[in-house]
This record gives structure tokens, sequence and C-alpha cells, in this order.
């Protein structure tokens, strides 16, 4: 499932590959109905330039295949540059989805460039693929939404037993406080008479 050198780290990256996946067929699927151009051309139009290079690239490596050809960092451009005409109807929250569409691009653009050899906190995994799952809810994908929780509560699963203090052995039983002295307090200084206080 996860490799034992980097487990949040590569729990996430099957939570990317979840949404890119679905994220690129759905594009897909509004994009096809851009009236007057063919569906490769709808996604290179809304795109930047370095953007449409890679895609076109992507395009040939794949035979052709263009949600394949999608890339996470294309996905917030592909909707912005269509908002009105295909995608405003599709999401009850606008801001919130857009927003979103570019927390993953970020997330995803910092696994990417990581190069410090270490995994990321469980913490940034945790949130990362609540985005991600929230992301897939609005677009309809309820069962690869919860997938996506499915990773993350294995994440707070493995982090909780991971920073839990160690309990006693079972064969140890706690040793009891020791009582306090008659006028003190436990471990504070001796009580006053309420007159005096």
């Amino acid at each position: 499932m996860t490799t034992a050198q980097y487990p949040n780290k590569d729990a996430l990256l099957r939570g990317l590959d979840i949404y890119r996946s679905e994220m690129s067929e759905f594009i897909v699927r509004a994009l096809r109905q851009k009236p007057g151009l063919r569906l490769e051309q709808a996604v290179a139009g809304s795109l930047i330039d370095r953007q449409a290079q890679d895609f076109a690239a992507k395009l040939q490596e794949n035979g052709g295949n263009v949600p394949s050809a999608i890339e996470i960092g294309f996905i917030p451009n592909l909707v912005e540059r269509n908002w009105a005409e295909l995608f405003q109807l599709r999401f009850n929250r606008a801001t919130t989805i857009r927003n979103r569409l570019r927390n993953i691009r970020d997330i995803r653009n910092d696994l990417a460039h990581d190069t410090g050899g270490k995994d990321i906190t469980p913490d940034k995994a945790e949130t990362s693929l609540y985005f991600i799952s929230e992301a897939l809810g609005s677009i309809n994908c309820p069962e690869q939404a919860q997938e996506v929780l499915d990773i993350r509560e294995l994440i707070r699963g493995a982090g909780a037993l991971e920073t839990a203090p160690p309990g006693p052995l079972e064969t140890e039983s706690p040793m009891p406080a020791p009582a306090p002295e008659p006028g003190r307090r436990s471990g504070g200084p001796p009580y006053k008479p309420w007159r005096d206080a």
C-alpha cells in the first residue's frame, strides 16, 4: 500500500492520482460541449503557452488520450478559463472550488519539487487529502471522495499509533499517587484557613 520510508507522501500521491483521473474526466465531459472546437483544441486553448506545449507532448505520449494528458497543474486554468461558459452551473460554491483546485495544484507542485528526502507531516497529508476529497465530492464522485477519506483515516490511525505515549505494560499496575498530608494540597503549599484568606 505505502512504502515504509515515506508513508504520508505515498498516501497523498495515491489521493492525487485519484483526483487527477476523476477531475480530468469531468473536465473532458464539460469541454466536449464547447461549440466549434475539437476537444484537443478546447483544452490547449484554455492553457497558458507552456502548459499547452506540455499538453501536446503528453497527448502524443498517451496516443491521443486527452484525459490522460491532463495534468493536475492544468486543472485550475481549464476551469477558470471556461468558468462562465461551462463550469459555473456545475459548482455551487464558486470561490471555494476554485481555491481548492489551486490548493491541490500547489500541493502537487510542493511534492514534485521536494528534494529534501523526507516524508511530509501527517497533518499536511491529512489536510491535503481532505481538500482532494472535498473537490471530488463537488464533481459528484462520492465513491472516490470516500476512498480518499479512507486513505486519510489510515494516516490518522498510523499517526496516532506513532505519536501515542507508551502506556504501562499489561503486567504492570500504575502506582497510586501518594496521599497529601493533612492540611496540605497535593504538591502545593499548605491550605490557609478560610478566615485568613
